[in-house]
């Protein structure tokens, strides 16, 4: 029985006898890519949902299959969303579990996966550095990899380094996939559009790049480019983890706002909703089609219920209209003049 993330002694021992399969399971992953499913059948059904998930993302990084494992771990942060104190306490039970399994020689980057996990960048640094400097280290490309997410805070030295590891492996979309996210991540999303073009022609059946760069339209305003990029992955037969299907109906129904086909919008929003509670985008969105539906109460307290200034500032004449409406004069006056002085800054900034 899992309890808050810790683990009953006959299952430590389990899992560790399943470590010592991997290179059978590396055999299968070689010959039918499902390294994942098969190392989760090798678990109790009773053991928690996450730390599964956790403990395959460790093995499946040891196996060398980043792909497989970033996916893990997008799936893990979906799972643990809001709960960061299990989140956390899951990361270093799971490590705990395969610490004696690991080469010594290897300690130092299973700790850097730990630290960048709980969000430990300088510790993740150190102990990526030291992976590195060992003689012949295992795990050249995934290495190149971390030293970028390690460094990820100085944009251009994570940019070097996942340059670095296209050039040592250019058939694996992951060094193209962080260059997109660095790009980003610094709100430089053309730049970001033109690497996700890139990395899509070369790996057109990664539907995850899909949504990255659907994202990146959200964020330039491009509700057409968006639709088309969501409705691909949404419409494709190749399944994404719920971490990425709730960005590609949220990002729809952003995208059928912009058709004013606030039907849709709501339909696809509730998708998203089931998968992901909370996010911003979603409550902006809700914000929109309430107004559009003549709701201006409603569009109030969707916009109240957004977390964060930056995700509001983008709703401020429709909430001075809202206000109007409702003859709450002083309020929608606020909010015209808050437009007004975003406006000017936002000019500012593009001159």
């Amino acid at each position: 029985m899992i309890c808050l993330g810790k683990i009953e002694t006959n299952q430590k021992s389990a899992l560790r006898s399943v470590f010592k399969q991997l290179p059978m399971c590396l055999v299968i992953s070689f010959a039918f890519g499902t390294v994942c499913d098969q190392l989760l059948k090798y678990f109790s059904k009773s053991m928690n949902t996450c730390l599964r998930t956790t403990i395959v993302f460790l093995m499946s990084m040891l196996l060398g299959q980043l792909s497989s494992a970033q996916l893990l771990r997008s799936e893990h942060e979906y799972l643990w969303q809001g709960r960061g104190e299990l989140k956390t306490i899951h990361w270093l039970e799971a490590f705990d579990v395969i610490r004696n399994e690991i080469p010594p020689r290897d300690t130092a980057y299973f700790q850097c996966l730990i630290h960048l996990n709980n969000g430990n960048q300088i510790p993740a640094r150190k102990a990526i550095k030291h992976h590195a400097q060992v003689p012949n280290h295992r795990y050249p490309y995934e290495t190149k990899i971390l030293l970028g997410l390690a460094n990820s805070s100085v944009y251009y030295t994570a940019y070097g380094h996942f340059v670095d590891a296209i050039k040592m492996n250019p058939k694996r979309v992951d060094g193209y996939l962080e260059k997109v996210k660095v790009f980003s991540d610094q709100k430089d999303y053309l730049s970001g559009i033109d690497h996700a073009n890139e990395a899509i022609r070369l790996f057109p059946e990664f539907n995850e790049l899909y949504v990255y760069r659907g994202n990146l339209y959200i964020n330039e305003g491009l509700r057409k480019r968006a639709f088309k990029d969501f409705k691909h992955v949404i419409d494709s037969e190749k399944p994404l983890s719920d971490f990425y299907m709730a960005q590609a109906h949220r990002g729809l129904a952003w995208s059928y706002l912009g058709r004013n086909d606030v039907v849709q919008a709501e339909i696809h929003l509730m998708e998203s909703k089931i998968m992901e509670a909370y996010h911003p985008l979603s409550q902006g969105i809700l914000v929109e089609i309430n107004y559009l539906k003549g709701d201006a109460t409603g569009a109030i307290e969707a916009y109240e219920s957004i977390i964060g200034t930056e995700d509001r500032e983008n709703y401020y004449l429709m909430m001075g209209l809202a206000h109007e409406e409702l003859n709450q004069n002083e309020e929608a006056c606020g909010f015209y003049k808050a437009c007004c002085r975003r406006e000017i800054a936002l000019a500012c900034v593009r001159s």
